[in-house]
């Protein structure tokens, strides 16, 4: 009996749903086709393609710590040449501090190093890819597609968690009202006088 009422009151409320939006039952099944479509082109790509998305970040952030390493030895070198006079123990410290910073980021340099050829081993790519080349530039593309649709997910669920907050709170209009709000706002900041 109690599948029957809640049955009923679906339908009641679908077709008031219905009536309110202008839906048909056709625009139902496009609405679920699209969402098949969707969720088709949102699958995770091949475990290859994942490998060689993860080596196109890590020949980035090799790149980035080849620039720090290199700023960080030049940054030593320079104080090394032009020894300021003055305090020993404040010399000292500036030293310290300077071989600290190059000795970290050659630690860092040397993880991003291992962790590439970790990957050129599990894909198997024999000579290392260069950035900017043809290999590298079709998974940096995927990459950042991934990373928007990524998002993009991300936005929306938190778009429909904010959405159902405030539906719990009867306060689903509120959204216009804010947007006004938002556009005087942006509107006196542009110096427009009313």
């Amino acid at each position: 009996m109690l599948r029957l009422s809640t049955s009923w009151t679906l339908t009641e409320e679908l077709m008031i749903l219905k009536s309110q939006l202008n839906l048909t039952d056709a625009d139902f099944q496009q609405f679920h086709e699209e969402e098949c479509t969707y969720l088709k082109l949102s699958k995770d790509p091949p475990i290859q393609d994942q490998l060689c998305i993860k080596y196109v970040d890590v020949l980035d952030e090799l790149e980035t710590w080849k620039l720090v390493w290199q700023a960080a030895q030049g940054a030593a070198n320079s104080m090394l040449t032009d020894v300021p006079t003055g305090d020993l123990a404040m010399l000292n410290s500036i030293i310290m501090k300077m071989r600290v910073t190059v000795d970290s980021t050659y630690r860092q340099l040397q993880h991003a190093e291992v962790l590439a050829s970790h990957l050129e081993g599990q894909i198997g790519i024999e000579p290392c890819w260069e950035v900017g080349g043809e290999d590298y530039n079709r998974y940096k593309k995927e990459a950042t597609m991934t990373k928007y649709r990524a998002a993009l997910d991300e936005l929306e669920h938190l778009v429909i968690c904010r959405l159902f907050e405030l539906q719990k709170l009867l306060m689903s209009g509120v959204g216009k009202c804010f947007l006004v709000v938002i556009d005087f706002i942006l509107l006196l900041n542009l110096g427009y006088k009313l």
